[in-house]
């Protein structure tokens, strides 16, 4: 759609942007590729067991971050959950009120930064809890998703109902209800895509015929049916395709490295006003809004973010871990149907749905922080055994050829299995 679609991009005159998505996406592959399906994959994370599976710890657990993410949307919109009034479905409305709140300038409390960090900190029990509960309790299910969809209707923005349509398809998905997912999608993806038209032609007094980058025809196929599904199609592909313009633009800047934190923005702005630190590096979005692409209100997809410490050149090797730490939670979860394996899957799912737009697990310290918890913790905690070369030794051990197999014994019972040599006369 960068390249072929109905947005003439300056960056699509060339082939840089495509070279930087294909040899990320085949050093995602070849890490994949590394680790066959007959291995058995495992790796730890910070979350105590108990806390995220044992049904009342998860309700506190749940009930405490509906509670923060309540009173995080009230600062930021000061619209409350409780409040009927406050869900409205006048979303260019709420959008705009949103972003005229968010250009003030405020400085939160220390109270405010406290339950932020307390917020984040408890993001990645919930999603766990979310995991290991989605099939055996649909009402902790539905309260783990509910801040999420409160916080889209009092911003008035897409982004919070998409990543509930990303999870509660991923979550079904490896739980074995591929038929089902076809039967959701149906049904969700058409809300969704209703949603988002709504919402987009709520900020404006009528159908525009040009806006930003692209001009429509209503004299379309999609016309014929409603001139709103022409309008919809045209913001679908701004939506898709502006973020590569944005890449194109990032690779015309400097590399300034950031010291392994500027992949993660919240983490890093919480170090700088912390301690003062790393605060007058300037990042790729901020040096490709002085190059004449304004980050702040449009996407440049997550590559510029990653390439913040590793360069673009390394992005490749940084997919193939990725790769290698994706393929072991599969394999994690379909061994043993661990929650965290799911809930490291469903991190992944989110990572790549908004490849095109921006890097979103680094979005806000909730995600920043279980990014950490789900991928890079396990990245240095995996542990892989490959199962062929364990057959191999254990019958080498026996003294047996590869091919051989032991004969039964005569009176019917099991064959003798040979003693291992050296066995210090242990039973």
């Amino acid at each position: 759609m960068f390249y072929f679609g109905p947005i003439p991009w300056d960056g699509a005159r060339d082939g840089w942007v495509a070279l930087v998505v294909v040899t990320a996406m085949l050093g995602l592959n070849l890490g994949c590729m590394s680790i066959p399906s007959s291995a058995t994959c495992t790796y730890s994370t910070i979350i105590p067991p108990r806390l995220a599976i044992t049904k009342i710890s998860a309700y506190a657990v749940i009930f405490v971050f509906i509670l923060l993410s309540a009173n995080q949307v009230y600062n930021a919109t000061g619209l409350s959950f409780i409040s009927t009034s406050s869900w409205s479905a006048n979303f260019g409305e709420v959008y705009t009120e949103y972003q005229e709140n968010t250009r003030i300038a405020r400085v939160s409390s220390p109270l405010e930064s406290l339950m932020s960090l307390i917020k984040a900190a408890l993001f990645p029990v919930a999603l766990v809890a979310f995991c290991y509960f989605f099939l055996k309790d649909k009402i902790l299910a539905a309260l783990f998703i509910f801040p999420m969809i409160g916080s889209s209707f009092m911003r008035g923005t897409d982004k919070e109902t998409f990543d509930v349509l990303v999870i509660i398809i991923i979550s079904a998905f490896y739980s074995g209800y591929k038929r089902k997912i076809i039967i959701g999608s149906a049904l969700l993806v058409p809300i969704f895509l209703l949603l988002f038209i709504e919402r987009k032609l709520g900020r404006r007094e009528d159908l525009p015929a040009c806006f930003e980058f692209v001009c429509i025809n209503y004299d379309g196929f999609l016309s014929t049916i409603s001139p709103k599904l022409e309008f919809g199609w045209a913001m679908i592909a701004l939506y898709i395709t502006n973020g590569y313009q944005g890449l194109s633009v990032a690779l015309t800047v400097p590399f300034e490295f950031h010291f392994g934190l500027g992949h993660l923005p919240p983490i890093e702005r919480l170090l700088c006003s912390l301690t003062r630190m790393m605060c007058d590096i300037s990042t790729y979005d901020e040096r490709i809004t002085e190059a004449g692409w304004d980050a702040a209100y449009r996407w440049t997809t997550l590559f510029p973010t990653l390439a913040n410490d590793i360069h673009f050149l390394l992005i490749p090797v940084y997919m193939f871990f990725m790769g290698r730490i994706m393929r072991s939670a599969e394999i994690f979860w379909h061994n043993e149907r661990n929650p965290v394996a799911l809930a490291t899957l469903i991190m992944f799912s989110i990572f790549f749905a908004y490849l095109s737009a921006n890097m979103q697990v680094a979005i806000s310290l909730d995600w920043a922080v279980a990014w950490i918890v789900f991928v890079y913790i396990p990245l240095l905690t995996l542990k892989v055994r490959r199962r062929s070369s364990v057959r191999f030794i254990d019958r080498m051990l026996l003294g047996q050829p590869l091919n051989m197999k032991l004969a039964p014994r005569r009176d019917g019972h099991p064959p003798r299995i040979p003693r291992l040599i050296n066995s210090g006369g242990a039973p």
